[in-house]
């Protein structure tokens, strides 16, 4: 892991607050697991991380969307990216990728954009925004 800078900020345990779709023109539009989306994103100490994001709000139905990856990370301070370096996930697919994403980073505050990627044939980013728990709030 490459931690210079943001590794110290970076780790710890966070809370989704917003995940939306970037259209090309810069327009927000709701994200692919709904409006109120829940989350945590964890950054250990020893280069480990795991996402774990599950759509909202939450139906009966049983049709509720959930999204989850672990592995290691690398921060990139000069260009301002993370890298997630998938080892296990729920889609099978995802096992071995590298996830490369803009971060920008406050004392409390994580949001990471994601690579472009077609979405119904459109150009889209996700910017997922995350609130840092405190300790005393878990």
């Amino acid at each position: 892991m490459n931690a210079q800078f943001g590794s110290a900020q970076l780790f710890g345990v966070w809370q989704l607050v917003s995940l939306d779709a970037i259209k090309p023109n810069g327009e927000a539009t709701t994200g692919w697991l709904g409006a109120k989306p829940t989350g945590l994103l964890v950054y250990d100490r020893s280069g480990y991380m795991s996402v774990q994001i599950m759509s909202g709000p939450r139906g009966r139905s049983g049709q509720d969307q959930y999204y989850a990856y672990f592995g290691t990370f690398e921060i990139d301070e000069r260009a301002q990216t993370v890298i997630h370096r998938v080892h296990g996930a729920l889609r099978p697919d995802e096992v071995g990728v590298n996830y490369k994403q803009d971060f920008t980073l406050s004392p409390d505050q994580l949001t990471l954009l994601t690579a472009r990627h077609l979405v119904d044939g459109e150009e889209r980013r996700n910017r997922i925004a995350w609130r840092r728990i405190e300790e005393s709030e878990i």
